[in-house]
Protein backbone atom coordinates (compact mmCIF):
# COMPACT_ATOMS: atom_id res chain seq x y z
CA UNK A 1 0.00 0.00 0.00
CA UNK A 2 1.73 3.65 -1.01
CA UNK A 3 2.91 5.29 2.20
CA UNK A 4 2.17 9.45 1.39
CA UNK A 5 3.57 10.98 4.54
CA UNK A 6 6.26 10.24 6.85
CA UNK A 7 7.09 11.36 10.09
CA UNK A 8 9.84 10.49 12.83
CA UNK A 9 10.69 11.77 16.24
CA UNK A 10 10.61 11.18 19.91
CA UNK A 11 7.61 11.12 22.51
CA UNK A 12 5.67 9.56 24.89
CA UNK A 13 3.10 6.81 24.84
CA UNK A 14 0.50 6.71 28.17
CA UNK A 15 -2.15 3.97 28.28
CA UNK A 16 -5.25 4.57 29.53
CA UNK A 17 -4.07 2.80 33.28
CA UNK A 18 -1.15 5.18 33.54
CA UNK A 19 1.67 3.13 32.13
CA UNK A 20 3.81 5.38 30.40
CA UNK A 21 7.05 4.61 28.06
CA UNK A 22 9.14 8.06 28.25
CA UNK A 23 10.88 9.73 25.22
CA UNK A 24 11.31 7.11 23.00
CA UNK A 25 12.31 7.11 19.15
CA UNK A 26 8.66 6.59 16.95
CA UNK A 27 8.45 6.44 13.30
CA UNK A 28 4.95 7.08 12.00
CA UNK A 29 3.56 5.80 7.97
CA UNK A 30 0.33 7.62 6.46
CA UNK A 31 -1.11 5.17 4.06
CA UNK A 32 -3.49 5.44 1.04
CA UNK A 33 -5.39 2.78 2.45
CA UNK A 34 -6.02 4.85 5.49
CA UNK A 35 -4.08 3.04 8.10
CA UNK A 36 -1.70 5.05 10.30
CA UNK A 37 1.00 3.09 11.39
CA UNK A 38 3.22 3.94 14.29
CA UNK A 39 6.69 2.21 15.05
CA UNK A 40 8.38 2.36 18.72
CA UNK A 41 11.56 1.39 18.88
CA UNK A 42 12.76 0.07 22.73
CA UNK A 43 16.22 -1.16 24.50
CA UNK A 44 14.46 -3.11 26.88
CA UNK A 45 12.46 -6.28 26.06
CA UNK A 46 10.87 -6.05 29.46
CA UNK A 47 8.89 -3.12 28.60
CA UNK A 48 7.90 -4.68 25.47
CA UNK A 49 6.78 -7.55 27.55
CA UNK A 50 4.47 -4.88 29.76
CA UNK A 51 2.82 -3.26 26.87
CA UNK A 52 1.83 -6.55 25.38
CA UNK A 53 0.50 -7.71 28.83
CA UNK A 54 -1.25 -4.85 28.00
CA UNK A 55 -3.15 -6.41 24.78
CA UNK A 56 -5.26 -3.73 23.15
CA UNK A 57 -5.94 -1.59 25.80
CA UNK A 58 -6.04 2.19 24.21
CA UNK A 59 -2.86 4.44 24.02
CA UNK A 60 -1.65 8.57 23.37
CA UNK A 61 1.26 10.05 21.63
CA UNK A 62 2.57 12.78 22.33
CA UNK A 63 6.15 13.99 20.85
CA UNK A 64 8.03 15.97 18.65
CA UNK A 65 8.96 15.48 14.98
CA UNK A 66 12.60 16.30 14.31
CA UNK A 67 11.89 17.22 10.49
CA UNK A 68 10.40 20.07 10.24
CA UNK A 69 10.24 20.88 13.84
CA UNK A 70 6.71 20.10 15.00
CA UNK A 71 4.50 18.68 17.62
CA UNK A 72 2.89 15.59 17.30
CA UNK A 73 -0.20 14.28 18.74
CA UNK A 74 -2.01 11.12 18.70
CA UNK A 75 -5.37 10.76 20.80
CA UNK A 76 -6.11 6.95 20.29
CA UNK A 77 -3.04 4.21 19.72
CA UNK A 78 -4.09 0.79 19.68
CA UNK A 79 -1.31 -2.25 19.66
CA UNK A 80 -1.16 -3.96 16.43
CA UNK A 81 2.28 -5.99 17.08
CA UNK A 82 5.31 -6.68 19.56
CA UNK A 83 8.31 -8.05 18.55
CA UNK A 84 10.89 -8.10 21.42
CA UNK A 85 14.60 -9.43 21.85
CA UNK A 86 16.91 -10.09 24.35
CA UNK A 87 19.97 -9.56 22.37
CA UNK A 88 18.86 -5.90 20.52
CA UNK A 89 16.26 -3.76 20.21
CA UNK A 90 12.84 -4.38 20.77
CA UNK A 91 9.71 -3.39 18.07
CA UNK A 92 6.60 -2.17 18.98
CA UNK A 93 3.49 -1.77 15.97
CA UNK A 94 0.26 0.74 16.92
CA UNK A 95 -2.16 1.36 14.06
CA UNK A 96 -4.12 5.00 14.69
CA UNK A 97 -7.74 4.85 15.91
CA UNK A 98 -7.71 8.88 16.02
CA UNK A 99 -6.59 12.18 14.74
CA UNK A 100 -2.78 12.74 14.07
CA UNK A 101 -1.86 16.13 14.31
CA UNK A 102 0.98 17.63 13.31
CA UNK A 103 1.73 21.38 15.20
CA UNK A 104 4.41 23.82 14.31
CA UNK A 105 3.26 27.08 14.89
CA UNK A 106 -0.61 28.49 15.99
CA UNK A 107 -2.40 30.58 13.53
CA UNK A 108 -3.27 33.68 14.15
CA UNK A 109 -7.02 34.19 14.43
CA UNK A 110 -7.22 37.23 12.66
CA UNK A 111 -5.13 35.81 9.21
CA UNK A 112 -5.85 34.66 5.86
CA UNK A 113 -4.57 31.12 5.52
CA UNK A 114 -4.81 28.22 2.99
CA UNK A 115 -6.74 24.88 3.32
CA UNK A 116 -5.76 21.61 1.65
CA UNK A 117 -7.17 18.84 1.63
CA UNK A 118 -5.67 15.71 0.01
CA UNK A 119 -8.63 12.91 -1.44
CA UNK A 120 -8.20 9.50 -1.61
CA UNK A 121 -9.94 7.89 -4.72
CA UNK A 122 -11.67 11.04 -6.23
CA UNK A 123 -10.55 10.02 -9.92
CA UNK A 124 -11.01 14.15 -12.21
CA UNK A 125 -9.27 14.13 -15.23
CA UNK A 126 -9.30 17.96 -15.33
CA UNK A 127 -9.17 20.87 -12.53
CA UNK A 128 -12.72 21.93 -11.16
CA UNK A 129 -13.06 25.40 -9.55
CA UNK A 130 -16.51 25.23 -6.67
CA UNK A 131 -18.40 28.23 -5.47
CA UNK A 132 -19.63 27.32 -2.14
CA UNK A 133 -20.16 29.13 0.99
CA UNK A 134 -18.83 32.06 -0.71
CA UNK A 135 -15.40 30.87 -1.59
CA UNK A 136 -13.91 28.97 -4.25
CA UNK A 137 -12.73 25.29 -3.48
CA UNK A 138 -10.18 24.06 -6.23
CA UNK A 139 -9.94 20.52 -7.23
CA UNK A 140 -6.60 19.43 -8.78
CA UNK A 141 -5.68 15.79 -9.84
CA UNK A 142 -2.52 14.95 -8.39
CA UNK A 143 -1.50 12.73 -11.14
CA UNK A 144 -1.82 11.62 -14.91
CA UNK A 145 -5.30 10.40 -15.11
CA UNK A 146 -4.51 6.87 -17.02
CA UNK A 147 -1.54 6.26 -14.39
CA UNK A 148 -4.39 6.99 -11.32
CA UNK A 149 -6.94 5.16 -13.37
CA UNK A 150 -4.81 1.69 -13.79
CA UNK A 151 -3.71 1.92 -10.11
CA UNK A 152 -7.48 2.68 -9.02
CA UNK A 153 -8.51 -0.45 -11.21
CA UNK A 154 -6.06 -2.98 -10.08
CA UNK A 155 -7.79 -2.76 -6.32
CA UNK A 156 -5.40 -0.22 -4.51
CA UNK A 157 -6.50 2.75 -3.26
CA UNK A 158 -4.57 6.22 -4.56
CA UNK A 159 -3.75 9.69 -3.14
CA UNK A 160 -5.99 11.18 -6.10
CA UNK A 161 -6.76 14.84 -5.65
CA UNK A 162 -6.37 18.22 -3.65
CA UNK A 163 -8.53 20.85 -3.05
CA UNK A 164 -7.44 23.97 -2.34
CA UNK A 165 -8.82 26.99 -0.21
CA UNK A 166 -8.44 30.07 0.39
CA UNK A 167 -10.45 31.42 3.87
CA UNK A 168 -9.94 33.23 6.82
CA UNK A 169 -8.67 31.34 9.93
CA UNK A 170 -11.94 31.38 11.50
CA UNK A 171 -13.54 29.41 9.47
CA UNK A 172 -11.16 26.57 9.30
CA UNK A 173 -13.60 24.26 11.37
CA UNK A 174 -16.57 25.13 9.24
CA UNK A 175 -15.02 24.30 6.07
CA UNK A 176 -13.35 21.39 7.39
CA UNK A 177 -17.45 20.22 8.43
CA UNK A 178 -18.32 21.23 4.51
CA UNK A 179 -15.34 19.31 2.96
CA UNK A 180 -17.19 15.91 4.64
CA UNK A 181 -20.73 16.90 3.50
CA UNK A 182 -18.70 17.48 -0.52
CA UNK A 183 -16.89 14.33 -0.42
CA UNK A 184 -20.18 12.33 0.58
CA UNK A 185 -21.79 13.87 -1.94
CA UNK A 186 -19.03 13.08 -4.37
CA UNK A 187 -19.06 9.96 -3.50
CA UNK A 188 -22.97 9.31 -4.16
CA UNK A 189 -22.39 11.36 -7.52
CA UNK A 190 -19.53 9.03 -8.65
CA UNK A 191 -20.72 5.75 -7.03
CA UNK A 192 -17.53 4.83 -5.05
CA UNK A 193 -16.56 5.80 -1.79
CA UNK A 194 -14.29 8.84 -1.64
CA UNK A 195 -11.91 9.51 1.63
CA UNK A 196 -10.19 12.78 2.92
CA UNK A 197 -7.02 11.55 3.77
CA UNK A 198 -5.39 14.67 4.96
CA UNK A 199 -5.84 18.38 6.02
CA UNK A 200 -3.02 21.02 5.90
CA UNK A 201 -3.29 24.59 7.06
CA UNK A 202 -0.63 27.05 5.06
CA UNK A 203 0.41 30.67 6.50
CA UNK A 204 2.69 31.83 3.99
CA UNK A 205 3.13 29.41 1.85
CA UNK A 206 4.38 27.31 5.39
CA UNK A 207 2.41 24.63 7.08
CA UNK A 208 1.37 25.27 10.26
CA UNK A 209 -0.65 22.95 11.14
CA UNK A 210 -1.53 18.98 9.59
CA UNK A 211 -4.33 16.88 10.25
CA UNK A 212 -4.22 13.15 9.44
CA UNK A 213 -7.59 11.57 9.86
CA UNK A 214 -8.27 7.53 10.78
CA UNK A 215 -9.98 7.78 7.28
CA UNK A 216 -12.78 5.14 5.86
CA UNK A 217 -11.59 3.58 2.80
CA UNK A 218 -13.07 1.26 0.45
CA UNK A 219 -11.47 -0.33 -2.94
CA UNK A 220 -12.44 2.05 -5.76
CA UNK A 221 -15.39 0.45 -7.38
CA UNK A 222 -15.52 1.37 -11.51
CA UNK A 223 -18.90 1.16 -12.30
CA UNK A 224 -21.65 3.51 -13.83
CA UNK A 225 -21.82 6.96 -11.90
CA UNK A 226 -24.86 9.08 -10.69
CA UNK A 227 -23.46 11.97 -12.18
CA UNK A 228 -21.68 12.52 -15.83
CA UNK A 229 -18.16 12.87 -14.40
CA UNK A 230 -16.42 13.42 -18.19
CA UNK A 231 -14.59 16.06 -19.09
CA UNK A 232 -16.27 19.32 -20.31
CA UNK A 233 -19.62 17.91 -19.08
CA UNK A 234 -19.81 20.42 -16.41
CA UNK A 235 -22.31 17.96 -14.78
CA UNK A 236 -20.46 17.33 -11.42
CA UNK A 237 -20.09 20.91 -10.53
CA UNK A 238 -23.84 21.89 -11.36
CA UNK A 239 -24.84 19.05 -9.13
CA UNK A 240 -22.51 20.11 -6.47
CA UNK A 241 -23.27 23.46 -6.83
CA UNK A 242 -27.60 22.98 -6.27
CA UNK A 243 -27.41 20.45 -4.04
CA UNK A 244 -24.94 21.13 -1.59
CA UNK A 245 -26.92 23.88 0.26
CA UNK A 246 -30.20 21.49 0.31
CA UNK A 247 -28.02 19.07 1.64
CA UNK A 248 -27.33 20.53 4.57
CA UNK A 249 -30.70 22.42 5.21
CA UNK A 250 -31.91 18.38 5.29
CA UNK A 251 -29.16 16.60 6.39
CA UNK A 252 -30.43 16.12 9.98
CA UNK A 253 -33.87 16.12 9.18
CA UNK A 254 -33.88 13.06 6.91
CA UNK A 255 -30.29 11.84 7.82
CA UNK A 256 -29.58 12.14 4.35
CA UNK A 257 -26.11 11.26 5.74
CA UNK A 258 -26.53 7.98 5.81
CA UNK A 259 -29.18 7.46 2.72
CA UNK A 260 -26.30 9.07 0.84
CA UNK A 261 -23.46 6.46 2.22
CA UNK A 262 -26.27 3.41 1.47
CA UNK A 263 -26.87 4.50 -1.86
CA UNK A 264 -22.85 4.48 -2.44
CA UNK A 265 -22.67 0.98 -0.33
CA UNK A 266 -25.43 -0.47 -2.92
CA UNK A 267 -23.41 0.32 -5.60
CA UNK A 268 -20.07 -1.05 -4.31
CA UNK A 269 -21.43 -4.15 -3.24
CA UNK A 270 -19.97 -7.40 -5.05
CA UNK A 271 -23.50 -9.69 -5.26
CA UNK A 272 -26.80 -8.43 -6.28
CA UNK A 273 -28.55 -9.76 -3.61
CA UNK A 274 -26.61 -7.23 -1.19
CA UNK A 275 -27.23 -3.85 -3.52
CA UNK A 276 -31.15 -5.34 -3.62
CA UNK A 277 -31.26 -5.51 -0.38
CA UNK A 278 -28.97 -2.74 0.88
CA UNK A 279 -31.21 -0.27 -1.76
CA UNK A 280 -34.87 -1.47 -0.67
CA UNK A 281 -34.43 -0.99 3.18
CA UNK A 282 -32.50 2.32 2.58
CA UNK A 283 -35.27 3.63 0.33
CA UNK A 284 -37.66 2.42 2.26
CA UNK A 285 -36.36 4.05 5.43
CA UNK A 286 -35.95 7.30 3.36
CA UNK A 287 -39.69 7.24 2.35
CA UNK A 288 -40.67 6.81 6.22
CA UNK A 289 -38.67 10.45 6.74
CA UNK A 290 -39.83 12.19 3.77
CA UNK A 291 -43.92 11.09 5.16
CA UNK A 292 -43.33 12.51 8.54
CA UNK A 293 -40.57 15.41 8.31
CA UNK A 294 -40.23 17.16 4.49
CA UNK A 295 -40.56 20.79 4.81
CA UNK A 296 -43.04 22.87 2.50
CA UNK A 297 -41.45 23.16 -1.01
CA UNK A 298 -42.26 24.86 -4.39
CA UNK A 299 -45.33 24.01 -6.11
CA UNK A 300 -43.89 22.27 -8.77
CA UNK A 301 -40.63 20.45 -6.83
CA UNK A 302 -43.66 19.20 -4.77
CA UNK A 303 -45.87 17.42 -7.15
CA UNK A 304 -42.12 15.82 -8.65
CA UNK A 305 -41.49 14.57 -4.82
CA UNK A 306 -45.24 13.57 -4.86
CA UNK A 307 -44.96 11.81 -7.58
CA UNK A 308 -41.83 9.87 -6.79
CA UNK A 309 -43.01 8.66 -3.46
CA UNK A 310 -46.41 7.51 -4.62
CA UNK A 311 -45.24 5.93 -7.16
CA UNK A 312 -42.68 4.19 -5.44
CA UNK A 313 -44.57 2.83 -2.43
CA UNK A 314 -47.21 1.93 -4.84
CA UNK A 315 -45.04 -0.57 -6.40
CA UNK A 316 -43.29 -1.77 -2.91
CA UNK A 317 -46.80 -2.75 -1.31
CA UNK A 318 -49.54 -6.01 -1.47
CA UNK A 319 -52.50 -5.21 -3.25
CA UNK A 320 -54.78 -4.92 -0.80
CA UNK A 321 -52.58 -2.65 1.50
CA UNK A 322 -52.26 0.21 -1.27
CA UNK A 323 -55.16 1.91 -0.69
CA UNK A 324 -54.39 2.63 3.10
CA UNK A 325 -50.78 3.47 2.19
CA UNK A 326 -51.96 6.16 -0.29
CA UNK A 327 -54.35 7.59 1.77
CA UNK A 328 -51.99 7.92 4.84
CA UNK A 329 -49.07 9.47 2.44
CA UNK A 330 -51.54 12.45 1.09
CA UNK A 331 -52.32 13.37 4.25
CA UNK A 332 -49.04 13.43 5.47
CA UNK A 333 -47.86 15.00 2.08
CA UNK A 334 -50.94 17.62 2.62
CA UNK A 335 -50.08 18.34 6.40
CA UNK A 336 -46.67 19.64 4.75
CA UNK A 337 -48.38 21.69 2.11
CA UNK A 338 -47.46 19.49 -1.10
CA UNK A 339 -49.84 18.49 -4.02
CA UNK A 340 -51.79 15.54 -3.92
CA UNK A 341 -52.66 15.79 -7.42
CA UNK A 342 -50.12 13.58 -9.27
CA UNK A 343 -52.52 10.91 -11.12
CA UNK A 344 -51.32 7.98 -9.20
CA UNK A 345 -54.47 5.57 -8.92
CA UNK A 346 -54.39 1.82 -6.52
CA UNK A 347 -54.69 -0.21 -9.77
CA UNK A 348 -52.21 -2.53 -11.02
CA UNK A 349 -48.91 -1.42 -11.80
CA UNK A 350 -47.86 -0.78 -15.59
CA UNK A 351 -46.74 -4.19 -17.39
CA UNK A 352 -43.07 -5.10 -16.10
CA UNK A 353 -43.00 -3.32 -13.09
CA UNK A 354 -40.84 -5.92 -10.57
CA UNK A 355 -43.00 -6.96 -7.51
CA UNK A 356 -40.16 -5.28 -5.19
CA UNK A 357 -42.10 -6.15 -2.18
CA UNK A 358 -41.81 -10.06 -3.27
CA UNK A 359 -38.21 -10.21 -4.23
CA UNK A 360 -36.73 -8.56 -0.91
CA UNK A 361 -38.69 -11.39 0.34
CA UNK A 362 -36.83 -13.85 -1.18
CA UNK A 363 -34.14 -12.67 -0.78
CA UNK A 364 -33.72 -12.15 2.93
CA UNK A 365 -35.87 -15.71 3.78
CA UNK A 366 -34.38 -17.89 0.80
CA UNK A 367 -31.28 -15.93 -0.20
CA UNK A 368 -32.17 -15.89 -3.91
CA UNK A 369 -33.97 -14.32 -6.54
CA UNK A 370 -37.37 -15.91 -7.07
CA UNK A 371 -36.75 -17.61 -11.01
CA UNK A 372 -39.06 -15.94 -12.73
CA UNK A 373 -37.03 -12.30 -11.95
CA UNK A 374 -35.17 -10.89 -14.25
CA UNK A 375 -32.01 -10.05 -11.03
CA UNK A 376 -30.21 -7.48 -13.13
CA UNK A 377 -32.93 -5.63 -14.23
CA UNK A 378 -34.88 -5.68 -10.82
CA UNK A 379 -31.72 -4.38 -8.51
CA UNK A 380 -30.66 -1.89 -11.17
CA UNK A 381 -34.51 -0.54 -11.86
CA UNK A 382 -34.94 -0.40 -7.83
CA UNK A 383 -31.19 1.52 -7.58
CA UNK A 384 -32.33 3.77 -10.54
CA UNK A 385 -35.85 4.69 -8.62
CA UNK A 386 -33.61 5.46 -5.11
CA UNK A 387 -31.22 7.34 -6.74
CA UNK A 388 -34.15 9.78 -8.63
CA UNK A 389 -36.01 10.10 -5.38
CA UNK A 390 -32.40 11.46 -3.68
CA UNK A 391 -31.78 13.62 -6.34
CA UNK A 392 -34.77 15.25 -6.31
CA UNK A 393 -34.44 15.64 -2.13
CA UNK A 394 -31.08 17.23 -3.31
CA UNK A 395 -33.14 19.81 -5.54
CA UNK A 396 -31.17 18.59 -8.43
CA UNK A 397 -32.91 19.54 -11.77
CA UNK A 398 -30.28 18.71 -14.22
CA UNK A 399 -29.29 15.49 -15.89
CA UNK A 400 -28.32 11.85 -14.27
CA UNK A 401 -26.95 8.99 -15.39
CA UNK A 402 -30.40 5.99 -15.82
CA UNK A 403 -28.76 2.45 -14.39
CA UNK A 404 -31.92 0.72 -15.20
CA UNK A 405 -31.54 0.75 -19.09
CA UNK A 406 -28.70 -1.16 -21.71
CA UNK A 407 -26.78 1.06 -22.44
CA UNK A 408 -27.10 3.38 -19.81
CA UNK A 409 -28.74 6.92 -21.00
CA UNK A 410 -28.51 10.58 -19.52
CA UNK A 411 -31.53 12.17 -18.62
CA UNK A 412 -33.26 14.71 -16.78
CA UNK A 413 -34.18 14.35 -13.36
CA UNK A 414 -37.19 15.35 -13.68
Amino acid sequence: MTTYRNYAGRGTVTFRDGYAIPDAPFSVECKTNGRVEITITLQSMFTALEVSNRGTQPARLQGQVTTPPARLTISSITLSNAKGSSSGPSELRFLATGELRITSQGVRKSGVVTLRFGLINFLLAYSMHLRILNDTFTFDPLEDYQALRHRLSAGEPQLTTEVTILTPSSRISSYEYAMRDIVLLISFAMGTYVSIAYMDVLLDDIIVLSVIYNAKVLEYNDSVPVIDLRYGSGQLQVFLAESFQHYQALKKRLRLDLALEYCVLAKTASYLNLKFVTTFISLESLLTRLQNKFPKQESRHGRLLVNRIERTLFFFRRRNQRSIVLARLRRALQYYGLSDSCGVSVDSPPDGTPNYARIRNWLVHGGTFPKSVNALRATYSLLDIYQRLLLVVLSYKGEYIDCSVQPFVNRLVS
